[in-house]
């Protein structure tokens, strides 16, 4: 048996749609994935402009304390320097012209000035490179920081491209998904009428619709009352029975039927007649309906009565009920 054309028009839109939403899928994680990866890169580029920042500080503050260190030291060697001139000029004036001696204790004082001189400036050459060191490294490590800073902002600025336009693959994959589903959900209605209970149930999944309870039938109005319940419709003829179904598809409720107590000799006991009750226009609605339906009783006082095809008006005691008998 050939599958029908609305069903076999609802599987192809039902296909179609998962192939969208697959696509969205795969499009939404690449989107994921470009934004995790801008939001790393966004974080280590402003931890290395923190680090940047500390050391930009720490360099200027050990250029500040080279100056401190080379200034101390040049006031400390000069001070040895005019000390030794001092000395020297004293061992010249103490100097024997006959013989070319000196004094012996200002000879011994000048080689130990120029001990403690040599000493104090090996010291500061000592601390002046070691400042000098941690300065050149440091100024490496900025450089290298630059560098780092500068690639890291042309990743960020690719992957903004890569976001931009995996965005614009990820609308354009939605819209699709939407047409898709948009096209399953008018198909749905005309399949479902050609299809059972388990198939429709399926289909109605796939488009995230809740499951029914029966299969989705046309509704040929007011007269078809194919899957409107028959409990409590028992002891009903056939036509009656029908019309009580009619009642409960337009919201009425059956309030009697063989049961309870009518006027002696009325249809209710031999299951032709049927009362109903529920809102006023839908009350008005069904008298109107029953009434094109060649009733042999119809009362309903609002509206009036029929009885054996002829229009008797109000009885009286059917103002919140209709009653019809076949």
């Amino acid at each position: 048996m050939s599958t029908p054309a609305a069903v076999r028009r609802l599987n192809h839109d039902i296909r179609r749609l998962n192939s969208a939403e697959k696509t969205r899928d795969r499009a939404l994680d690449h989107v994921q994935k470009d934004r995790k990866e801008l939001k790393q890169d966004r974080r280590h580029i402003d931890h290395v402009r923190d680090a940047f920042e500390d050391n930009r500080k720490e360099l200027k503050g050990d250029r500040k304390e080279l100056s401190k260190i080379r200034a101390s030291g040049d006031k400390r060697l000069d001070a040895f320097e005019a000390k030794e001139e001092e000395l020297r000029e004293r061992i010249e004036a103490s100097t024997d012209p006959l013989t070319g001696t000196t004094d012996p204790f200002l000879e011994a004082q000048l080689r130990q000035v120029e001990q403690r001189h040599a000493e104090v400036q090996r010291s500061l050459e000592q601390r002046l490179n070691g400042k000098r060191d941690a300065i050149e490294k440091t100024q490496a490590g900025m450089d290298r920081q630059r560098g780092e800073i500068k690639d890291t902002r042309r990743e960020i600025k690719d992957e903004k491209r890569d976001l931009k336009k995996d965005l614009r693959v990820l609308d354009r994959a939605r819209d699709r998904v939407k047409d898709a589903r948009q096209d399953a959900l008018e198909h749905l209605r005309p399949a479902q009428y050609e299809m059972g209970l388990e198939a429709t149930n399926r289909a109605r999944r796939e488009l995230g619709l809740k499951p029914v309870d029966e299969p989705i039938r046309p509704d040929r109005g007011p007269g078809d009352v194919s899957g409107v319940s028959n409990a409590g419709l028992g002891g009903l003829n056939s036509k009656t029975a029908w019309a009580a179904k009619v009642a409960r598809k337009m919201g009425l409720t059956v309030t009697s039927t063989t049961g309870g107590q009518h006027a002696p000799g009325s249809y209710h006991y031999s299951g032709r007649a049927v009362d109903v009750a529920g809102p006023a226009s839908a009350m008005a609605r069904f008298y109107r309906f029953m009434a094109k339906k060649n009733p042999t009783e119809l009362f309903y006082d609002p509206l009036g009565g029929i009885k054996n095809g002829v229009q008797i008006g109000a009885i009286g005691g059917h103002s919140s009920h209709v009653h019809v008998a076949f």
